[in-house]
């Protein structure tokens, strides 16, 4: 996947971790999904350049990506299942609780993990040969994202440092953040 792509997922999740120790569950949600969705659109990039609309991934990920990729039975769900969850967050007004927005953010950093080592070993010598149209054969298990261990959950955010306590992030930082992510998704950034 390309680096920006990868850059853009990792920054997603590292501020939804942040905004769930804040106790916005519902922004953290949209934002594991955000992440995963830079993760589609970057190895969309790999087949066809052309603009996509954020809307569409979820069906071009299931029609384009899913019979090429080969990974974890878990992570081919993933997308899927955090998809749905943010439409019935923000389309229907539900509210979720913390565990759920947790389970969102651990199935988004698997499936980034998962995707990012998939991408980055395809093809490269050392690692496994290529399939159809540059994507590897089968999933790849090594290392985790930078500074996390395999198998361990959420990567530890690498520039978002949440005080010490509750609250103390303000609303308007948050507001920036998240303006700048997704302007940055949506190309204008």
């Amino acid at each position: 996947m390309d680096g920006l792509w990868l850059e853009k997922s990792r920054r997603c999740l590292e501020a939804a971790e942040l905004l769930l120790r804040e106790g916005y569950a519902d922004q953290a949600i949209e934002l594991a999904w955000l992440s995963m969705a830079c993760s589609v659109r970057g190895l969309l990039a790999r087949l066809d350049p052309a603009p996509v609309r954020m809307g569409d991934l979820p069906s071009l990920y299931v029609e384009r990506l899913l019979p090429r990729l080969r990974i974890s039975p878990e992570n081919r769900r993933a997308f899927t299942i955090v998809s749905n969850l943010r439409e019935s967050v923000f389309v229907t007004g539900e509210e979720e609780d913390p565990l759920t927005a947790r389970a969102c953010l651990d199935d988004a950093s698997a499936f980034l993990r998962e995707l990012s080592e998939v991408s980055l070993t395809g093809g490269e010598e050392g690692g496994q040969s290529g399939g159809e149209e540059g994507f590897p054969d089968g999933p790849y298990r090594g290392r985790g994202l930078p500074g996390t261990a395999k198998g361990a959950g959420s990567p530890p955010p690498s520039g978002l440092r949440a005080p010490g306590t509750a609250g103390a992030v303000s609303l308007e930082k948050l507001a920036r953040l998240l303006l700048g992510l997704r302007e940055e998704t949506d190309g204008r950034g």
